[in-house]
């Protein structure tokens, strides 16, 4: 456990400085780590808290294959935490200006983890910055 917190707080400075591609960089050698040693929960919340370091940096790619298998991990889990909320509006926040159906699937993700914790005034920040996206072709 002392290892996924420490990455935890580490992951938080370096994207919190905006140091994406260091986050990155740690954040890809933590899931390799949990996932060796089957560590799915770890595992699903890395690839979430993955998501804005990618973002940051405008690896699409990587925020689409993050996504997709985080979501799922997410759901099969059945994992609520309000941390991933957090790193999923940060993804979104960073994807806004120039991917905006990207940043809404972001949004819907925190916008989820948010409302499965009773977060109002969250969900309300994630509203607003949801309504406050242009729709594709506008």
């Amino acid at each position: 456990a002392a290892l996924e917190t420490m990455d935890e707080d580490f992951r938080v400075v370096l994207v919190l400085r905006g140091q994406y591609a260091e986050a990155r960089r740690v954040l890809e050698v933590a899931l390799e780590q949990l996932e060796a040693r089957s560590l799915p929960q770890h595992a699903a919340a890395c690839r979430v808290h993955l998501l804005p370091a990618l973002a940051g940096i405008g690896d699409w790619a990587g925020v689409d294959a993050h996504y997709g298998l985080g979501v799922a991990m997410l759901l099969q889990l059945d994992q609520v935490d309000p941390a991933l909320g957090a790193s999923a509006q940060l993804a979104g926040d960073l994807a806004a200006a120039a991917q905006p159906e990207r940043a809404r699937k972001l949004y819907e993700l925190a916008l989820r983890q948010f409302r499965l914790l009773g977060m109002s005034e969250e969900i309300g920040a994630v509203r607003l910055r949801l309504a406050q996206l242009p729709y594709e072709g506008e």
